[in-house]
């Protein structure tokens, strides 16, 4: 089920994909952790009851169990999934940051069976507008598109583990350590905030018309985002440009994108990619693509054809059950 790429694995989750497929993914990752091991996890919180007893467990075998959650993210209704953790034994590893930037990455780390990080776009919080119902929060999360990458590159996991555990100020993006990327052959990862976060819109900017650009968008991206001018601006000099999204300006459809326009019916996209096709060279672009205010998230950038050809797949799996627009 999961894609090799360069350093590790994509797994990808979606209503084509077993229910609790990256849940249970997590939950094998903290049971292969032994006492004396370490999980250090960043995300916006917990709201899964499983998730929760496997971390408990964990901390109870002697594992170093880190658990850093933005509060003002986390639903009322995972409350009792905090207050469990608490329960078990964790809250002296809970740090629930009210007063930092709003969190929107999931970091994931597991010092064994070897030091790895699983970084993207799933958590057990999901998107608020989606969960409005408690009940039905665990089938909205298996419905949606979504997706973890796996490195276990040591520079990689470091870098992402010193992440999770920093948590700045109102100053968190002049420093350098936020603004230099974690880089090994073929990918990079940059840290948001930073002092120049729309990285993609240059890469957008510089592409002429023999290059062909496929986008996937998260819900939550806003309609006024400068990405959809980098876009219609490269539609318009001749680049292939399809996007798929829930909110699309019109625009885009004038300048000659392609454009595929989600329904609400359907199952929700909470991950952001961009495919960047060239004659000659693949680049992959994952994660906060269009960056907004100061929110904590992370990009990666890679030119791996394998993490290419997987998300090309995806693309081409979510394509098939959006209707086209334009």
């Amino acid at each position: 089920m999961p894609s090799p790429i360069a350093g590790g694995w994509l797994h990808a989750g979606g209503p084509d994909r077993p229910p609790h497929l990256l849940r249970d993914l997590l939950v094998r990752r903290i049971d292969a952790v032994p006492g004396g091991g370490e999980i250090v996890w960043a995300v916006r919180g917990i709201g899964d009851d499983v998730l929760a007893d496997a971390l408990i467990a964990a901390a109870g075998r002697g594992v170093s169990v880190s658990l850093h959650v933005d509060a003002r993210a986390t639903p009322i209704w995972a409350d009792d999934v905090m207050a469990r953790l608490s329960a078990g034994g964790l809250s002296p590893d809970i740090e629930r940051h009210e007063a930092e930037r709003p969190m929107d990455m999931k970091v994931h780390i597991f010092s064994h069976p070897e030091p790895s990080a699983l970084i993207g776009s799933y958590d057990s919080i999901g998107e608020h507008s989606a969960l409005r119902d408690p009940r039905r929060r665990l089938d909205d999360l298996d419905r949606g598109h979504d997706l973890l990458i796996e490195y276990s590159q040591p520079a990689l996991v470091a870098a992402l583990r010193d992440h999770a555990r920093r948590f700045g100020g109102t100053l968190e993006r002049l420093r350098p350590s936020q603004n230099r990327a974690a880089e090994v052959p073929r990918t990079s990862i940059f840290f948001h905030p930073r002092l120049r976060p729309r990285i993609v819109d240059a890469a957008i900017g510089d592409l002429d018309e023999d290059a062909r650009l496929r986008v996937v968008l998260a819900r939550h991206l806003p309609i006024a985002d400068p990405l959809f001018d980098r876009l219609s601006e490269a539609s318009a000099r001749g680049v292939g440009v399809a996007l798929i999204g829930d909110h699309l300006p019109a625009p885009l459809a004038s300048a000659g994108a392609r454009l595929l326009r989600r329904q609400p019916t359907q199952p929700p996209i909470n991950m952001s990619f961009l495919l960047i096709e060239m004659p000659g060279a693949y680049v992959t672009w994952v994660g906060d693509i269009a960056p907004h205010g100061v929110h904590r998230d992370l990009l990666v950038r890679s030119t791996d054809p394998e993490l290419f050809a997987a998300l090309s797949e995806r693309f081409d799996r979510i394509a098939a059950e959006t209707a086209t627009t334009a």
